[in-house]
This record gives structure tokens, sequence and C-alpha cells, in this order.
């Protein structure tokens, strides 16, 4: 999972807000709002017959685990309206993706317990009211949008609890195992050109007379006559902003100010039109696709590009971030390799 899915995901304001907190690393964030977003309101958790579903070393998953996991998706499918034979097939899926999911919890857990990896009450409290402040969020607030998702304050500092316990052993065994070269930041520099060099941005002001589509002759003769008379006013030294806010058909309430742009995303003839300004100065009169226009520079932002040294530290945790799903993944199919792992069907 991506950092962008865990700020969109739609089910999770709460997880997001531990990402931003720094609580948690992007992937066992993205764990998190999977576990977390599957618990369905406590009113739907309707009691069943209980049984064994998979022995992990010394733990079991009771059906009770799984289907408390697995409810909440199920309903969802089944509520799209699938051909029956599609929805069997995804709902299988479904149940066989969640055990999966259940068994790499009780061995990250089981673990952490061999790690004497602990988390007290006060560490919680502490990670909580992080993500308040990441949320802005009051006390009352806070419960308002656990209840949203279907939890109680308790519940949530039992998941975030045993949460924290994963992250810190992710960052212990894996982590660890991520190493990135001087050699690995440099050949990213060399290969990424593009991310280092800068880019000049011109921030544009416009005075705007609109010309239609279908225009006859008269009409942009008239267009072009109140262009020259805004030029004119110009020449005599009026202020810009305030004669677009007068005569402009376009941006007029913000003094014809349309922001920052890249040189490359503007067209042949305004770059033609803007590229010997100084910021301050207006351009000439130009015909473009909407109608006759001048062109004011504001102001050139421009960053300059990036040293090897200035950018070293930013490659380095990419490539770290790229890193992280492979050998997350690699760690607990080792541990998987090492367990003892009986699914009963």
């Amino acid at each position: 999972m991506k950092k962008s899915d865990i700020k969109n995901n739609k089910f999770s304001p709460i997880f997001r807000g531990m990402f931003n907190a720094g609580l948690l690393s992007p992937v066992c964030a993205a764990a998190l709002v999977f576990l977390c977003s599957a618990q369905p309101p406590p009113a739907a958790r309707a009691e069943v017959v209980d049984r064994i579903v998979a022995v992990v070393n010394d733990d079991i998953i009771s059906l009770y685990d799984l289907r408390t996991m697995y409810e909440p998706y199920a309903e969802r499918i089944k509520s799209i309206g699938y051909p029956p034979e599609k929805e069997k097939d995804m709902l299988y899926k479904l149940r066989e993706d969640m055990i999966d999911q259940l068994i790499e919890q009780k061995l990250t857990e089981q673990e952490s317990r061999k790690a004497g990896i602990s988390v007290n009450p006060e560490e919680v409290d502490q990670a909580i009211e992080r993500m308040k402040q990441a949320n802005s969020m009051t006390g009352e607030e806070f419960e308002k949008a656990l209840a949203r998702e279907g939890f109680s304050v308790e519940e949530y500092r039992k998941t975030l609890r045993l949460q924290i316990l994963r992250n810190r052993l992710v960052n212990r065994e894996v982590m660890s195992r991520i190493v990135v070269t001087r050699e690995d930041i440099e050949n990213y520099y060399n290969e990424h050109p593009e991310e280092f060099q800068g880019q000049k941005q011109y921030h544009l002001r416009t005075i705007l007379i609109k010309v239609s589509e279908h225009a006859d002759t008269s009409e942009k003769m008239n267009a072009r006559m109140k262009i020259e008379d805004v030029y004119r006013k110009l020449e005599a030294g009026r202020s810009f902003p305030r004669l677009a806010a007068q005569y402009s058909d376009g941006m007029a309430d913000s003094g014809g100010d349309l922001g920052y742009f890249p040189f490359e995303r503007l067209s042949p003839t305004i770059q033609d039109a803007i590229k010997d300004l100084e910021p301050g100065e207006y351009s000439d009169i130009i015909f473009t696709d909407i109608g006759y226009q001048v062109f004011f520079l504001e102001d050139v932002d421009d960053p300059g590009g990036k040293s090897l040294e200035e950018a070293s530290q930013a490659i380095k945790k990419k490539l770290m971030e790229q890193s992280v799903d492979q050998k997350i993944r690699a760690w607990l199919d080792d541990l998987r390799e090492e367990s003892h792992i009986r699914i009963i069907r």
C-alpha cells in the first residue's frame, strides 16, 4: 500500500492521524488500516458457535476471530450484485486472504513476545495524544470518530498497543536489513535528473477581452479597440491589477491573477510574449484562443537545482521505502517457513 492510500483511506481518519503523527511506518499503517477497518461495529458482532480454524505454533485462530474480520467485507461483496459464481469465488478468496492475514498477525505477536518487546499504558496514552494533535481533535471528537468506525476507546487502545508492538518489531527485524549505500544514492541521482533540476515558476496576471469562437470581423475589431484602450492606460502608468479588476473578462475579482506556471506548460504564443519580461513588466497585446490578452509578470520563482549532497537524504528515504514491502514480505515468508502452521478446513 502506498502512502497516498493511507492518507486517502475513506474508512480511517483515525489511522491517517496515526500515520501523520509519525506513529506508524507506511507498511505498518497500511496493516492497521486493513485490520481495523475490517472490525464491525459492536452491535454487529453476533455470537457464533466457535471452533479452531488455524493453529500457529502454540496459538490458535478461532472461527470467531475469522468471522469478525471476514463478515464486513463479505457483506460489501454481497451487496454489489455479482453473478452467483463470481460472488462465490470472491467470497472464497476473501476467506483465504483473511486467514493468511490472521496467521501473519499471530506470527508477529509471537515474535514480539520472543524479542521482549513491550508497550506500557503510558506509551499508548502518548500515542493517542499525538494522534489527536495531528488531527486537531478534542477527546470528545476522538471518541465520536472511533464510534463512527465501530470502536470503543478500549478496543482502539488494544489495537493500537498491538500495532505499536508490531511496528517496533518490524523496525528491528526488517528495517535493519535495508541498507542504502552511497553508490545507490548516486545512481538514483544520476538516473533521475528531472527530480533535482528545479523548475522556474512564472507568476502571471492577465487582462482578457474575450472574443467568441464564431465572432465576425466587427466583434473582433470592437474587442481589439477595448484592449488597446486598456493598454494605453497601462502605458500611462495605471496599475495592472486595478485595470484587470475593472476591464478584464476573466479573473477580474483577483486582479487578473493566474497563479504560478512552469514555462513549459504555457502555450508557445504566451511563451513568446513573456520570455523576455522581467518581474513588474507586461507583454504586448496578443491574440489567443479565448481573445485578446496582455500578460503581466508578477514574479519568477527559481528554486534552482539540488546538489547530490542536498538531495541525498530524500533519496535515501525514498529508496528505503521502496525496499520495505519486499523486505517485509520476505521476513513474513521466513517466519512461516520456521513455524508450525496448520489450517483446519
